[in-house]
C-alpha cells in the first residue's frame, strides 16, 4: 500500500517482488511480521489509519506533520505499541 511504501520502501519492494514471484510463503511471513500489526493497530480507533501512520513516521525520523481536525493523534498506549513495532520495521527502512 502506499502507506507501507512510505513508510518502509524496502518492505514495500519485498512485497512486491514476493507477490510477482508467486512466493507465497514469504508474501505471507513478510504479511505476519509487518503488515497485520501495523493493520491492527490502524483499526484500533477512527482515524487511525492517519494519525497512527503520521506517529510511525515521526517515530522514524520522518516529517509528518500534525493530524488535522476531526482526526485526533494516537492514545499514550497505542504509541508504546507502535513505537515497539516500529523497532521491527527498521530492519526493512
Amino acid at each position: 500500500t502506499s502507506s507501507i511504501s512510505n513508510l518502509a520502501p524496502k518492505l514495500s519492494l519485498a512485497l512486491a517482488d514476493a507477490g510477482l514471484s508467486c512466493d507465497f510463503a514469504r508474501l505471507n511471513q513478510l504479511m505476519r511480521r509487518y503488515v497485520n500489526p501495523l493493520y491492527g493497530l490502524r483499526e484500533r480507533s477512527r482515524g487511525y489509519e492517519v494519525s497512527a501512520m503520521k506517529a510511525a513516521m515521526e517515530m522514524l525520523g520522518m516529517s509528518a506533520g500534525p493530524v488535522r481536525p476531526p482526526l485526533r493523534e494516537c492514545s499514550d498506549a497505542d504509541l508504546a505499541d507502535l513505537r515497539t513495532l516500529m523497532q521491527v520495521y527498521r530492519e526493512m527502512l
